[in-house]
This record gives structure tokens, sequence and C-alpha cells, in this order.
């Protein structure tokens, strides 16, 4: 036997025993989190958009679940199934939020997706057409009917020179992109979960996970047994691999080996969006949106044009009142709210894109594209501890020689339907006041009374460290970790400004005593505090129901009430 003849043969064969011998040494992969995939059951979406009707709706559910299906995370009820489920139960869409537990507890899901398209926009002239797509997405657990996850995603797509493609063609594409999004950022983001380790106290539990594993201060969870839900928690001390959370409700005692799941904050997005359209026509309903060019001939027909420019007619070149807000991200980073009202300008639907400014900045720092309500723009770059002055300015479209109502001229035009379009910019608009971002202080900053610790309620002394930038703060004390109605809420307490770090007290006499004197001393009393730089305006976003308390608040410190002497 020719052995050089088969040496090439012989060396392949020996690398693929030898691989094969390695692969059954290494440890095998195993799937993502160790979970087996979620089983969901997706609903009919509800199309808000006022374009393409139940044919939008679903194409848009049929992309969302092609998504989900690609992925090793959710195990996804077929449409069939779904049907039949809701004929056998006598239910259609939409569904209420009765109905859709009942769906899904007879599909044995372990969560029930639903979605909403919020708008759909087409614009741009034939060859440099653009459309968009903003889907809202929600995730809702079975056992609990709480949210667990979701999404708020916008999908756009471009014709291209050449391309034939029309508009249903680019809203389609836009979907898939929007359902991509969408599904990604869900599956990206990890649901926190923990074991209630033990009860420390009547109101109180120690869970087996800390910050490492995504829980947070302030973070709502359920809490589940044999998927019943049986209570509710809210996060107040959260180390690297222990939590610790006060019970807000339980139906059923918590005890360990119970599981808490993290309640979903889903972003918010406007209701009640529509399609919006360079030309500023009205929406209509059949299932084309190309119609829209037939639409504004027949206006020119007509001669209507020239009327809906004069409805169109600024009350002014500025985008009327701006807002500047401090405010807090989702992981307590400083960052500012910048809001405006689009309907103040008076361009209708002509208005392009919105562009928020910082400071002296000669560029902006963002680009929001039009909607209905109120806009706003959270900016997450700016400096912490300093006062920054922000602008809002607006790029619209208007019919050359239809309208002088003003505006800079950008240099640019559009043709559409045959009538040319001029772009022009209004002037910035500075916000109302300046704001000042503040991070959220943390745990570590409050430092007396220590946590856990019992205090003598006829005289309590809070002292924190000072945060950089803030030179005003109040003292919340309460029974709810929530805070959403404190039974002690201090006067305004002023501080000089000072580097970041300082010891700031304050003392209440007596006041404390009179309204926890009642409370058990295994019971935790919440406090926290509240900052702010006096010279903003209007101030931080307040929390919900609490309009006037405009403060960046800390994260939750809590004591027990000292035990009376024994007589």
């Amino acid at each position: 036997m020719n052995l050089k003849r088969y040496r090439r043969l012989y060396q392949v064969m020996a690398c693929i025993m030898i691989l094969g011998l390695v692969l059954q040494l290494c440890p095998q992969p195993v799937q993502a989190q160790g979970l087996t995939p979620m089983q969901v059951g997706v609903v009919e979406f509800r199309n808000d958009s006022g374009v393409q009707g139940n044919l939008l709706a679903r194409s848009t559910t049929d992309a969302v679940v092609i998504e989900l299906s690609k992925s090793n995370r959710f195990d996804v009820i077929t449409r069939a199934q779904i049907e039949s489920q809701m004929k056998e139960l006598g239910i259609r869409p939409p569904l209420s939020a009765v109905e859709l537990s009942r769906l899904g507890e007879a599909l044995a899901a372990e969560a029930m997706i639903e979605g909403t398209i919020k708008s759909v926009e087409v614009r741009g002239d034939k060859g440099a057409r653009r459309a968009s797509v903003t889907v809202y997405i929600r995730m809702i657990d079975q056992s609990s009917g709480e949210l667990i996850n979701g999404a708020v995603q916008s999908g756009y797509s471009h014709s291209r020179v050449g391309d034939n493609a029309d508009d249903d063609m680019l809203i389609a594409q836009a979907i898939d992109n929007a359902a991509y999004l969408a599904v990604k950022t869900m599956i990206d983001y990890v649901i926190p979960e923990a074991t209630v380790q033990n009860t420390t106290g009547t109101n109180e539990v120690l869970l087996n996970k800390g910050a490492r594993d995504g829980i947070r201060s302030g973070m709502r969870m359920v809490v589940t047994r044999d998927r019943e839900i049986i209570g509710e928690l809210i996060t107040t001390r959260v180390d690297a691999f222990v939590s610790t959370a006060a019970i807000t409700k339980q139906t059923r005692g918590i005890r360990p080996e119970d599981r808490a799941r993290a309640v979903f904050d889903m972003p918010t997005v406007d209701r009640g969006e529509k399609v919006t359209l360079a030309s500023g026509a009205a929406p209509t309903n059949n299932n084309k949106v190309r119609g829209k060019t037939r639409f504004k001939n027949l206006l020119v027909a007509l001669g209507v044009v020239a009327i809906a420019a004069q409805l169109w007619r600024s009350n002014g070149e500025d985008v009327g009142d701006v807002t500047a807000e401090p405010a807090v991200a989702a992981d307590g980073t400083a960052s500012v709210k910048v809001s405006w009202d689009p309907g103040t300008l008076g361009k209708g639907l002509n208005v392009t894109n919105y562009s928020v400014w910082r400071d002296n900045a000669t560029a902006p720092i963002a680009t929001v594209l039009p909607g209905f309500g109120q806009l706003f723009y959270l900016d997450t770059g700016a400096t912490p501890g300093v006062a920054h002055q922000y602008y809002v300015s607006a790029t619209y479209q208007v019919a050359v020689g239809q309208d002088n109502s003003g505006g800079t001229g950008t240099g640019t035009t559009d043709t559409t339907g045959g009538i040319t379009y001029e772009g022009r910019s209004t002037v910035k608009k500075p916000a109302v006041g300046v704001a000042t971002p503040l991070p959220r202080s943390p745990l570590a900053n409050l430092t007396v009374p220590v946590a856990d610790s019992s205090q003598n309620l006829h005289r309590i002394t809070f002292q924190w460290l000072s945060q950089l930038g803030a030179d005003t703060y109040v003292v919340e004390v309460s029974t709810n970790p929530i805070f959403s109605s404190p039974e002690f809420v201090s006067s305004t307490i002023t501080a000089r400004p000072s580097p970041a770090g300082q010891t700031v007290s304050y003392t209440v006499n007596e006041t404390l005593y009179g309204l926890f004197r009642n409370i058990p001393n295994t019971q935790l009393v919440y406090w926290r505090v509240g900052a702010r730089a006096a010279g903003d305006s209007p101030g931080p976003v307040p929390p919900t129901g609490r309009p006037n308390q405009r403060y960046i608040y800390s994260e939750i410190n809590a004591f027990r009430p000292l035990a009376p002497a024994v007589p």
C-alpha cells in the first residue's frame, strides 16, 4: 500500500479524531441564561396609524413573530392555535386585559405579547422617499399579569435612485426593520429575578441577587409561588450580590424560596399618533399611502392649496415655550428632559424635524422627528452639577410663494405633486430657565441614621453628603417605600454650594414621634433626600401625583422606631 498517496487523507482523519476528542473533554455550551425558551403567545396587533387597517396590523404581527422565532429565548405559539383557542373562548381582537389573561391561561403560555402600530410616515419626492413605522410591544407575565418586557422602536426604509419600490413596499421594509429592532431590544433585556432567602421583620425580605444581577434600588418586583402571584416588593438596599426589599403587598405570607421578578418599566409613547405626510394632507382610510399624491392633485384642482397654506401660517417663528427639567435615567445617571409643544409653531405636518441645542454649541445635540402631543428629548450627555441652557429650533417646508410668514431659508427645495416646497428654519428658542442635572444620590451618601438602626422618634438627626451643583434639599419620611404620599416632608433646607461630599444635617424634634409612635419597632420607616439647584426653572421632573415636589431623589434608607423603655 502506498502510504505517501494516502498521507493527506490520514492527516485529515487524524485531525477529525483529535477534534472529536477535544470536544468531548470541553464543557458543552448551554442555552442563554441556562433556561428553556419562554413559551409566549402573540395576539394580533392594534393599528392606530390610520394606514392600511387590519392588513398592516397582521403583517406587523407576523414580522414580530418571525423575529421572536429566530431567537432561542422564546417558543412562539402558532397563530392557528391562538385563533382556535379564541374561537373556543368566544373572544376576538382587540382583547381586554381579562380576555388576554384568559387566552394565555387556555394556551398554557408563560407570557402574552400584544402590540400597537403607533405611527406610519412617508416623506420625500419620487426617487428619495423615506418611510418610518413605530411599534409599541408589551409582554405580560401570565402568572402575575405584570409587564415584564417590551419595546418602543421605529423602523426606517429609503428608496434608492432607479428603485421602483412604491410606498407600500417601503412601509413593509420599515415594518421588518422595526420588528427586528424591537425584538432585539427585548432579547437583550434580561429580566431581573431573585429568590427570597429570608424574611427580616414583618415587612422586609432578603433576596439572593444584587446589583451585579441587574437589581437596582427602587425596583418594583412581584413575588410568585407555583406560578401564583402572592405579593409585591420594592427594593430598598442593593449590594453587589444580595438586596433587601420592602413588602408592599401580600395575599399570602411571603417565605424563603419564593420567586421575585422585576416589573418592567415600559418606555412611554404618546397615544393617538397618526400617519404624517410631508404634504400635510389628511391620511385616507384606503390601503394605499401612495393615494396621497392623487389627493393632493385633487386639492390643486379645487384651488384649495392656498387656503391650506394660510392655515399653516405661523403664530411666530419659534417653537413656543421650551422647558428643560433635570431628571434621572433608569440607571440613576443625571439627565435633562427638554420638551416643547409642536402645535405652537403652526406649521402642522410640514415640519420635517426639530433640533435641540445645549449652551453655546455650534451644532445641535439631537434631531427629533415630528409627532403629535408633547415632544421631548432626554439629554444624558450634559455635565452633572453644571447649569445648562437649552434651545429648540424647527425646520419646515412651505410652498414657494404661498407662505410669507418668515423663517430663515435653508437653501433646500422639494417638489411633490407638482408643487415646489422650500425649507426654512426657525430661530433657536431658549428654554424658560436653566437646568442643572444631578445624579441619584446613592445609599452610601445617606449616612445618618445608619441603615436598619433603631432610632428615638423624639429627636432624629438626618445627615447626608452634598452633591455638586445642589444647594437646596428636602427630607421625606414614610412607612411606604414608594413615597406616593409621605407622612413627613421637611421644609426647604438651604445649603451653601460646596464641593460634593460635604456633610449636610437636618434635625427633627417630636414630629416623627407623633406620626410613627404607634407602629411596631420591627417595622421599617423609610427616608430619602431630594436635591436641586435653586436657580433652576421650573426644576426637576416631579414624581407622579406630586407636581410641586421638584427634586432629584436619593436612593432609599430605612430605620426602625426605638422600642419604648420597660417601666
